[in-house]
């Protein structure tokens, strides 16, 4: 079956297969979805396919997650991480491979993250720090600080703080510039507020107290200025 096959009722009745008791037929509607990608990109499938993460046959997981990650690629990203948050439902044991996958592809989209509302941006953080398997190793770097900076909403400086954490990097405040350094070099951040940078440096700080007891290394900002 191949991508122009792909209308509404065909979409539609392929979304229903992945309910089916069959694992054949759970197997043969994966594969179809997986083909058709960006395709099916509708809130709906969005739903179906992150639900459809928590089947117990591998190739349906590896399929829809493949899915996933093509719908990632075009402008419905944001819903696709919406409805992987939603489908996790507090459940750390939703977080496997393919599910790690799907979000990570999504999460290093930059117009996606801008895009997501503060309930969206907790429900991320929250589901981040509930599994190991969360890396964020896809993420360049300056991701999560870029997207603060250009949003100005202060819901994201605990999950800024948490990635730089999980990607070891170090962050130094210069005049009006924030540089990150990682493994790959430097990148450097314009800062267009002071009130911007004075929260993302409480921000480094605030964590770094909070986490000294556990004897865990925390990129506190420099401020150079």
């Amino acid at each position: 079956m191949g991508p122009k096959a792909a209308t509404n009722e065909v979409i539609n009745e392929l979304l229903n297969a992945l309910h089916n008791r069959n694992f054949d037929v759970r197997r043969d509607a994966s594969d179809a979805l997986r083909e058709f990608g960006e395709k099916v990109a509708t809130n709906q499938a969005c739903i179906s396919l992150s639900n459809a993460l928590r089947d117990n046959d591998s190739r349906v997981q590896s399929n829809v997650s493949e899915a996933l990650g093509k719908m990632g690629e075009h402008a419905t990203t944001n819903q696709v991480i919406a409805s992987l948050l939603n489908a996790c439902g507090g459940e750390p044991d939703f977080w496997n491979e393919r599910s790690v996958n799907a979000l990570e592809r999504c999460i290093s989209s930059y117009d996606a993250l801008k895009d997501l509302n503060s309930e969206m941006i907790l429900k991320l953080h929250s589901c981040m720090k509930m599994s190991e398997k969360i890396s964020a190793s896809l993420v360049p770097s300056d991701h999560f600080i870029k997207v603060f900076l250009d949003t100005e909403n202060e819901t994201w400086l605990p999950l800024t703080v948490y990635v730089a954490v999980l990607q070891g990097i170090a962050v130094t405040a210069i005049s009006n510039s924030i540089r990150v350094y990682d493994s790959n070099g430097l990148s450097e951040l314009s800062v267009s507020r002071s009130e911007l940078m004075d929260s993302l440096v409480k921000a480094f700080r605030s964590q770094k107290r909070q986490l000294k007891g556990n004897n865990e290394k925390v990129p506190e900002v420099e401020n150079n200025t």
